[in-house]
C-alpha cells in the first residue's frame, strides 16, 4: 500500500515493519478475529485505493472480491462498502476541477465519468440500493448481516455518538503516540485536492473515509452494546492508512499545511477533553491502549490533570509540526517524527505484552 502511495521502497518496508508493532499486535496472543482480520483489511485498503485511482471496471471487480475475503474475516468490515462508495465518488469529484471544471459543471463531470468509467461500481451499488430498499420495506434489513443483526438495531445519531466517536479517534492517535498520528492524518486531509497526485489523492479518499465512517460504526456500537465505553480493539484497523501516510510524507518531503494538521488536533483535543482514564489489574483485550491510562494518571495525579496532560501533547505536537517547517526542511520534520514513531509505537507493544504476562490468567 505504502509502495503504491509512493512511499519507495525502504519507507514501504518502514511502514510494513511498524504496522506489526503496533499495541493492538498484542491480539494476535488470543483466538480472535484480529488475527486475520487485520491483514485483510490492510488487502481491503489497497485493493480500494487501486480501484480509485484505476477507474477501471477490472479494479472495481477486484475490489468488491477482496472486501468480500474481509467481510469474510470479520463482518464489521461491510463499512468497507460505504467507504468505497463514498471515496469513489469523491474521487470524481476532486478529478473535475482538475480536467478545468468549475461550479455546476463539476457534479455533472463526476456523474458521467461514474457512469461511463465504472458501469461495474454503478450497477453493484444500483441493484444494492434496490434490494436494501426491498429489505427494508419487509422490515428485514438486519437480517443480511446473520447472527449479527442486531448490530444494525436502534442507530441513532447524535451527539453523544459524536462525543463518542472523537473520543475513540483520540485513543487511537494515543496508540500512535500522538504526533505521527496528527501528521500522517493532516496529510491526508491535505492530499483532499484537484491538484494531488492521483495516487496520493486515492489514499487521501480512501484514508479519510476510512477513518471517518469506521470511527462512526465502532462509536455507534459501543454506545448501543458496549455501555459507552471506548474499544479501541475495533478501531485499530484504521492506523495502516494514517502509517501508509507519514512514509509517504517523509519520501516526497511534502509536510501537510498547518489547516490540515490543525483539523485532526481539533478533533483530538476534543476526544481528549472529556476521555475516561480507568485502570485495570490486567491486560483489557478490548482496549489494549488503556495499559498507558496507569502513566497518564501518576503523571498527571489525577483524571482531569491526565487529561489535561493528553490536552498539551497534540498542542505541542501542533506547534512542533508548524513552528519546525518553518526553520527546517520539511522532510527533517517529517523524518523526525517517523524516528519517533519508531521508537514510542513498538515501545507500547512492548509494554502491552508486558501487562499482558503480569497477571496470571489473561495469559
Amino acid at each position: 500500500l505504502a509502495r503504491y502511495a509512493g512511499a519507495g521502497r525502504g519507507w514501504s518496508l518502514w511502514a510494513g515493519g511498524l504496522a506489526a508493532a503496533v499495541p493492538w499486535i498484542v491480539l494476535a496472543s488470543f483466538l480472535l478475529t484480529e488475527v486475520v482480520a487485520y491483514p485483510a483489511f490492510c488487502w481491503a485498503l489497497l485493493a480500494l485505493c487501486w480501484a480509485t485511482g484505476r477507474k477501471s471496471n477490472a479494479a472495481d471487480a477486484v475490489a468488491f472480491a477482496v472486501i468480500a475475503v474481509a467481510v469474510l474475516a470479520r463482518v464489521q468490515f461491510a463499512i468497507l462498502l460505504v467507504v468505497f462508495a463514498v471515496a469513489a465518488v469523491a474521487e470524481a469529484a476532486l478529478a473535475a476541477p482538475a480536467e478545468r471544471r468549475r461550479g455546476k459543471e463539476i457534479p455533472r463531470a463526476a456523474a458521467d465519468s461514474l457512469l461511463r468509467s465504472r458501469r461495474l461500481l454503478v450497477a453493484v451499488y444500483a441493484v444494492a440500493l434496490v434490494l436494501l430498499v426491498a429489505l427494508a420495506l419487509a422490515g428485514e434489513t438486519s437480517r443480511l448481516l446473520g447472527s449479527y443483526a442486531v448490530t444494525l438495531e436502534r442507530v441513532r445519531i447524535d451527539l453523544d455518538l459524536l462525543r463518542l466517536a472523537v473520543q475513540h479517534l483520540a485513543v487511537l492517535a494515543l496508540g500512535f503516540a500522538i504526533l505521527p498520528f496528527v501528521l500522517g492524518s493532516g496529510w491526508l486531509v491535505d492530499r483532499l485536492r484537484p491538484s494531488a497526485l492521483p495516487r496520493e489523492r486515492a489514499l487521501a479518499v480512501v484514508g479519510v473515509a476510512t477513518l471517518v465512517l469506521v470511527t462512526l460504526q465502532v462509536a455507534s456500537f459501543n454506545q448501543r452494546f458496549g455501555a459507552g465505553l471506548i474499544k479501541d480493539r475495533y478501531l485499530f484497523y484504521a492506523l495502516p492508512v494514517v502509517l501508509v501516510a507519514v512514509a509517504v510524507a517523509v519520501a516526497t518531503r511534502r509536510c501537510p499545511r498547518w489547516w490540515a494538521l490543525a483539523l485532526p488536533a481539533a478533533l483530538c483535543v476534543l476526544g481528549f477533553v472529556g476521555l475516561p482514564l480507568p485502570t485495570y489489574a490486567k491486560l483489557n483485550v478490548d482496549s489494549p491502549v488503556a495499559t498507558l491510562n496507569d502513566a497518564i494518571l501518576d503523571l498527571g495525579t489525577s483524571e482531569a490533570w491526565g487529561r489535561a496532560l493528553l490536552v498539551v501533547a497534540v498542542i505541542v505536537a501542533v506547534q512542533l509540526l508548524v513552528v519546525g517547517a518553518m526553520f527546517v526542511p520539511a522532510r527533517f520534520v517529517a523524518v523526525a517524527v517517523a524516528a519517533f514513531a519508531t521508537v514510542a509505537v513498538p515501545a507500547q507493544a512492548a509494554y502491552a505484552f508486558e501487562r499482558l504476562f503480569a497477571v496470571n490468567g489473561t495469559n
